[in-house]
């Protein structure tokens, strides 16, 4: 674990030397860190724990706090979470508050599923240097490798795990896109040519809270709320197609769950060809007709963008689209 933090960082471009660091957890990980962290020079190195009393002595003489003794101004520059805090399938974990994570110049997650907890999707967005846990985890086992077996492995050998595991094809994937654009379509025709189950996330939706339109006659928020738990349980299965609904991703907390076991493709098609087929009646937020569907567009057009592993233009036959999906998934895994 030594070993494998301390190339994490240099690969990450995080510097040490000179660093007031913040290390959260006091387990074992947290050992190595502290150690990794004291011997490259960092400034000052305190401990967070939910039992800083109990914790207090195992590191020598080194302060270990509460939570709640942190505040906004609170001088640190590097953040190490070495707790299970937003780890799969609890990705809604977050172990710090926005307002604390703001402070943070680095940020070092241990967890490597997902690979984005929210605590380093608020850290990003408030402008840190961040890295995950992967790279950590495949030189500790390089190294381990080595020191238990007597060998060395040759040099290059970390980055090119890392670069092959840092882009997987994903145990799922997850069909994300403006209505009308041929989820359902691509989906089961990409599951039956992959021999895996596909999952409609409305259909789930309805076996689980009823018909979408008595979702959307008690308001929109009464659906978000069912979406939200369909795709909570979509994302705990294993090796499926999931075509999602059109507004999935105005909630951060669907795409977090369901990025953490799947490849987020998104089906890309132009407004003009979804005018021409879509049936606006059968859509509850479609009733406007075109101005809806355009103003849906314009709004959900960035987070389409923001949350897709692959984007795929679905302009031409729907045979062809999942002839191009299946060669950009098998590239990805190569």
């Amino acid at each position: 674990d030594y070993f494998g933090f301390s190339r994490m960082l240099a690969m990450a471009g995080i510097p040490v030397r000179g660093q007031k660091a913040l290390i959260l957890g006091t387990g074992g990980s947290a050992r190595a860190v502290y150690c990794a962290l004291r011997d490259a020079g960092a400034a000052g190195i305190t401990l967070a724990s939910r039992d800083p009393a109990g914790a207090a002595g195992q590191f020598g003489d080194v302060q270990v706090i509460g939570y709640d003794r942190l505040a906004p101004a609170h001088g640190f520059e590097l953040l190490v979470n070495c707790t299970p805090v937003g780890m799969f399938p609890d990705v809604d974990g977050c172990p710090l508050s926005r307002d604390l994570i703001a402070g943070f110049r680095y940020v070092a997650d241990l967890i490597y599923n997902p690979v984005e907890t929210r605590l380093l999707a608020e850290a990003r967005s408030a402008g840190a240097r961040c890295v995950n846990g992967l790279f950590m985890l495949i030189a500790q086992a390089v190294r381990a490798q080595e020191l238990w077996n007597g060998v060395s492995l040759e040099d290059g050998v970390i980055d090119r795990m890392y670069r092959r595991m840092n882009k997987p094809p994903g145990e799922n994937i997850v069909l994300i896109g403006m209505p009308g654009s041929g989820k359902t379509a691509l989906g089961r025709a990409l599951a039956a040519a992959l021999g895996r189950t596909f999952v409609d996330l409305d259909a789930l939706i309805e076996s689980e809270a009823g018909a979408i339109p008595s979702l959307f006659a008690r308001g929109e928020d009464a659906f978000r709320q069912a979406e939200t738990a369909a795709a909570r349980r979509a994302a705990r299965m294993r090796g499926v197609v999931i075509a999602t609904g059109g507004g999935v991703v105005t909630r951060a907390a669907n795409m977090r769950e369901l990025a953490a076991r799947g490849l987020i493709v998104h089906i890309d098609r132009p407004l003009a060809l979804i005018h021409e087929t879509i049936d606006y009646n059968a859509r509850p937020l479609l009733a406007g007709g075109r101005e809806a569907l355009d103003t849906l567009y314009r709004r959900r057009a960035p987070l389409y963008t923001q949350y897709a592993d692959i984007t795929l233009d679905n302009a031409g036959s729907p045979g062809r689209a999942v002839e191009t999906l299946l060669a950009r998934i098998k590239e990805m895994g190569s």
